[in-house]
Order: structure tokens, then C-alpha cells, then sequence
């Protein structure tokens, strides 16, 4: 099963977090592995901290600062860049399906992150980043970041979903219900 979703508690938490559940109670430039991540800690408001802080309990490192801090991780070395196995990709965090393997691009260390042509539905949210033309994809459901979709005319649908590993996890074709691994926040698996 996945594993990335059922990490030891607190596994993303600097101890000093304790069961703080306002920003105030919290120093984030001591506590965060950087600059970056202190400020993402500091701009959130007292009920986006409880959430965040629940989704810290929840997930690995790796997916918690990919998916909650929109993270992106290096490039070429997602678990999932060369996978090619029939199934539906799902949200780490909430389980939603996302993408289906037949629409999986052929992706490579060269592209550096898994790639699809076409999401699954209504499951992926657009929105733009900063000032650029950037767009970040992100979960419908837990507003998870994804990846970035970029225009492509080599492809059917004009674009390529370039999709973090840890963003994402595998339910093989043909999976029962009861033998999906435990989602993140109790949620049931939709697919």
C-alpha cells in the first residue's frame, strides 16, 4: 500500500509546535527549515493554521510541504515519472481521483516530473500564480498543489499537466474498496 499517508504523529511539526493551534502561540522564523516556509506559517490566519497543522499529522514531509506549502520536489526524482502502471492517480491528501494512466504522458528525467494530458473530471482546480503567466494546479477537493499546466501543441488536449510524485497516489485498476490504503483525514477513497 502507500505508505505516504500514514507517517508517524506530528512528522512535519518542529516539536516546539506542541498543540499550538494560534499563530500567535508560535515563533515560525525559529522553528521552520527556512525562510520561505516561516513565512508560509506566518500568513496563515488562526483557523488555516489549526488546518494546516492537522494536515502536518497527516502526511509525510515530503507530501506535506508539496502538497500544503506547494513545494515543488527535484526534479527527475518522483516515485511516480516513470510508473506505467493501468489505475487512477489520486490526491495524497483527500484520495480524489485526478488522472487516469491512459492519459499519462510519456515523462522522463529530461521532463522531470510525472506528466498527463487531460484531468479526470472536475477533480483539478486552475488558478494563477503571482503576476506571471504560471498556472498552478491544484486539488478541487483540499485545494492540494499539484503541479503546473503549460500549453503544448505536441499533445491532443494543447497542454501538459506536470504533476509532483508526492502530490499524488496509485490506485491500480481493478482495487476493492477495502483494500485501498488509509487516506489522510479519514476520508474514504472515491474510486
Amino acid at each position: 500500500g502507500d505508505v505516504r499517508t500514514q507517517p508517524p504523529p506530528a512528522a512535519n511539526m518542529p516539536a516546539a509546535f506542541g498543540h499550538a493551534h494560534t499563530a500567535d502561540a508560535v515563533d515560525f522564523a525559529a522553528l521552520a527549515a527556512d525562510e520561505r516556509e516561516a513565512k508560509w506559517w506566518a500568513a496563515l490566519s488562526a483557523e488555516q493554521l489549526a488546518a494546516e497543522l492537522r494536515w502536518a499529522e497527516q502526511l509525510l514531509p515530503t507530501v506535506f510541504h508539496v502538497l500544503r506549502q506547494g513545494r515543488t520536489e527535484p526534479m527527475g526524482e518522483g516515485e511516480l515519472l516513470a510508473h506505467a502502471q493501468p489505475g487512477v492517480y489520486t490526491c495524497a491528501g483527500c484520495a480524489l481521483p485526478l488522472y487516469a494512466s491512459e492519459h499519462k504522458l510519456e515523462s522522463s528525467v529530461q521532463h522531470g516530473w510525472p506528466a498527463f494530458g487531460t484531468a479526470l473530471g472536475a477533480g483539478v482546480s486552475r488558478r494563477r500564480q503571482g503576476k506571471g503567466a504560471k498556472v498552478e494546479v491544484i486539488c478541487a477537493r483540499c485545494s492540494g498543489h499539484l503541479g503546473h499546466v503549460f500549453s503544448s501543441k505536441r499533445y491532443a488536449s494543447g497542454e501538459r499537466h506536470c504533476v509532483n510524485s508526492a502530490s499524488l497516489s496509485f490506485v491500480p485498476r481493478g482495487t476493492a474498496a477495502g483494500q485501498l490504503p488509509p487516506i489522510a483525514g479519514g476520508l474514504t477513497a472515491c474510486c
